[in-house]
């Protein structure tokens, strides 16, 4: 569903075995799997990984859905920073725009943002008099 409503084009394309040239999907070589979901092609072919790690299915970053996705992976892997949470999820899906999205999410989340919080830096008290003037009497 969420393949559908922003990669239409690309889906309508691949159903006559081509993908247009201007499709910012084109260099990930997309292909429509068995269960009809936009996977990447081509570039682990010979890896002896799960299929769904060597085909990663093609999510939208500009969806509410993928947004969902990647707030209960960022609260399942305890509010990991952006490496973990991208490496965690470059194994199942593939998002263009990632590093965007990723920040997003980070700096919408309340835990995340308590605990990044800046504390407050003492300032220097007022000096003595006698700490300011100098002791040598003429």
């Amino acid at each position: 569903m969420v393949q559908q409503n922003s990669y239409l084009l690309e889906i309508k394309d691949l159903e006559h075995q081509k993908v247009a040239a201007t499709s910012p999907l084109k260099t990930l070589h997309p292909f429509i799997d068995q269960e009809g979901l936009l996977r990447v092609g081509r570039q682990l072919q010979q890896s002896t990984l799960p299929y769904q790690a060597m085909h990663q299915m093609i999510l939208p970053s500009n969806h509410h859905f993928t947004r969902l996705v990647f707030s209960a992976e960022h609260t399942r892997l305890y509010h990991a920073g952006p490496q973990l949470l991208i490496a965690s999820l470059h194994g199942r899906f593939w998002i263009p725009r990632i590093r965007n999205l990723v920040k997003t999410v980070i700096h919408q989340c309340l835990t995340c943002y308590k605990i990044k919080a800046q504390t407050t830096q003492q300032l220097m008290g007022e000096l003595l008099p006698s700490r300011v003037h100098s002791s040598q009497q003429a």
